[in-house]
């Protein structure tokens, strides 16, 4: 191949691929390499990518029917708020008795109404309360 010839071939290369940085195209050496290297085709690459996202998509259905079931649960168990009447969210505070929480609350809960701020501290232990509303 001429210098003219390689030039252009080089600078067509180069405009099709500017869309990557350097380093990505470094990277895409290496793993060319390795591929090469242990006989690995890039079908055999796409399917295993293809496998993987499968596996996460079943990851994902399986985790958003648990917390379905979790939202359902804790919909029946949970207080309702005093002022609006939805269901109330029960969280941890997250530091101890001391300047930022003078009176040592442990837990405190808030109402998921989208208009209400309705919310309530409590010197109660997060775990403790949990137990309880599970008890009902």
């Amino acid at each position: 191949m001429c210098a003219a010839m390689r030039e252009k071939r080089v600078e067509e290369i180069r405009q099709k691929l500017s869309v990557f940085s350097f380093p990505r195209l470094q990277e895409l050496v290496t793993l060319s390499n390795l591929l090469e290297k242990e006989n690995i085709s890039l079908k055999e690459i796409k399917e295993f990518i293809n496998s993987f996202l499968e596996l996460q998509e079943i990851n994902r259905l399986r985790f958003d029917s648990e917390r379905e079931k979790q939202k359902k649960f804790w919909k029946k168990i949970t207080k309702k708020c005093p002022e609006c009447g939805k269901p109330l969210d029960l969280a941890p505070v997250g530091c101890s008795k001391g300047k930022a929480n003078k009176f040592g609350y442990k837990s405190y809960w808030s109402c998921s109404g989208e208009d209400c701020l309705y919310d309530k501290y409590t010197t109660r232990e997060f775990k403790e309360i949990i137990e309880e509303l599970r008890r009902r």
